[in-house]
């Protein structure tokens, strides 16, 4: 009972700080203040598949964008890759290179892992145009957006219980035209996770995690002061194992349940926008194919929720375990973005 306590008062800190931060921002003061908004795309392709969910997440590495205190279950060293191409020739690159350690006593064991992440936005060069010119005026200029992330998370485990806290430091460099700025940006988050099983083998995992995303200070940027877009996520997850068979050592090389069931689910709240609702199900066979769907809804836009869908699959040889993901997001009319997503861990 007392990590419970302990992780719900955590939770409850971090909350009240980014309370205070929104708070303090009157809502007429969201309007052009506040930039860098390609810090709330989502970068992994199993992430849009689900919904943008992912905050309570500890089945996805790339889920560390949005709370990097999930990595610390991950004992194994890993490198994912994903691509996103967005409608107006945007495409975004997600690198991240992961690994874990655990140190065991008799009663605790205590989780230690980081990770070293790059994200990039791209644009093809852009025609500028003017009020009299709208055709172009024969000129071009590029845009793009650049961070590295470098993120720790430490935690326990304890019996049923895993839970920890983890921080991630973001150096952010950003180009328009002739305008470049580089600046730094905080995550930190918290998450927490039980494992329950039936007499019969079944599996019950609920988890929880929250996160505050992009803290800093203003800076300058087109000659105006301006804010990081600061985000705040509370999400849960609920996943069903079946318990696993000695059929898939042959398959795979470890015991790996017939089938799977996972849930999740954030509300998300942007500092100068938005409050939205994201969600989705995965449905895995064996640990190596998924099938996923997902909803984004904008909260008060008076529009329908946004539907995206995504398959996976994955093999594991000689202690190496590859996945290859595809999903894709229904922006309506501006045309539906294609995610393209590899990973491999090694330890498995």
């Amino acid at each position: 009972m007392r990590f419970f306590v302990v992780f719900a008062s955590l939770t409850i800190a971090l909350a009240s700080v980014e309370h205070q931060n929104a708070s303090a921002t009157e809502p007429f003061a969201k309007v052009g203040t506040y930039s860098l908004q390609f810090l709330k795309i989502p970068t992994s392709t199993r992430n849009l598949a689900l919904g943008q969910a992912g905050v309570a997440d500890d089945i996805d590495p790339a889920n560390q964008y949005y709370n990097p205190a999930v990595l610390l279950t991950f004992e194994q060293a890993g490198l994912d890759l994903n691509i996103i191409d967005w409608p107006a020739d945007i495409l975004l690159t997600n690198v991240a290179v992961n690994a874990g350690t655990v140190v065991s006593s008799d009663e605790i064991s205590w989780r230690l892992a980081g990770s070293l992440l790059y994200t990039g936005l791209h644009m093809d060069p852009q025609k500028e145009r003017t009020v009299f010119l709208p055709e172009g005026t024969g000129r071009e200029f590029d845009a793009g957006d650049s961070q590295v992330t470098l993120a720790v998370a430490g935690g326990l485990k304890a019996g049923m219980i895993d839970m920890g806290l983890g921080i991630a430091a973001k150096y952010i460099v950003s180009s328009l035209a002739e305008d470049k700025i580089h600046t730094w940006a905080f995550d930190i988050g918290t998450f927490g996770k039980a494992t329950f099983e039936h007499d019969s083998g079944i599996r019950f995992i609920p988890s929880a995690g929250l996160s505050v995303l992009s803290l800093g200070r203003k800076f300058e940027y087109d000659g105006r002061k301006t804010s990081l877009p600061r985000q705040i996520r509370l999400g849960g997850g609920f996943r069903v194992e079946a318990p696993p068979i000695a059929q898939t050592e042959d398959l795979i090389g470890y015991r790996a349940p017939i089938a799977s069931v996972s849930l999740i689910g954030d509300i998300i709240a942007h500092a100068d926008s938005y409050e939205a609702l994201g969600g989705g199900v995965e449905f895995g066979v064996i640990d190596i194919a998924f099938l996923r769907v997902g909803r984004h809804d904008i909260l008060d836009d008076g529009e329908k929720g946004r539907v995206s869908y995504g398959l996976g699959l994955a093999w594991v040889i000689s202690g190496f375990r590859a996945t290859v993901e595809y999903s894709s997001y229904d922006l309506g009319w501006i045309g539906d973005p294609d995610a393209y997503g590899v990973a491999v861990t090694y330890g498995f």
